[in-house]
């Protein structure tokens, strides 16, 4: 039994580390992204094509909500990890 409690703590703290690290990724894009919005300068993508405002705020709704759900799912594994096991 307690090499099976020892595997789920090992899994909660990766998984743990890992979101954190996501939601860290997805906050830093979300500010590059409203820095781009706000800058009110025309922004083109890889190809040479002309990126809309509407594309570049959905972008940041996305970022912003992907770092949000990353970062209460790293709360849970934390809690899991800290209290459960």
């Amino acid at each position: 039994m307690r090499l099976l409690e020892q595997r789920q703590r090992n899994f909660a703290q990766v998984a743990s580390a890992l979101l954190w690290v996501f939601a860290i990724g997805f906050a830093v894009g979300a500010v590059q992204v409203g820095r781009a919005i706000w800058s009110h300068r025309v922004w083109i993508n890889y190809r040479g094509e002309l990126i809309s405002q509407a594309a570049m705020r959905r972008e940041l709704v996305f970022m912003l909500l992907a770092a949000i759900v990353c970062s209460l799912l790293a709360w849970y594994w934390r809690r899991v990890w800290r209290r459960r096991l």
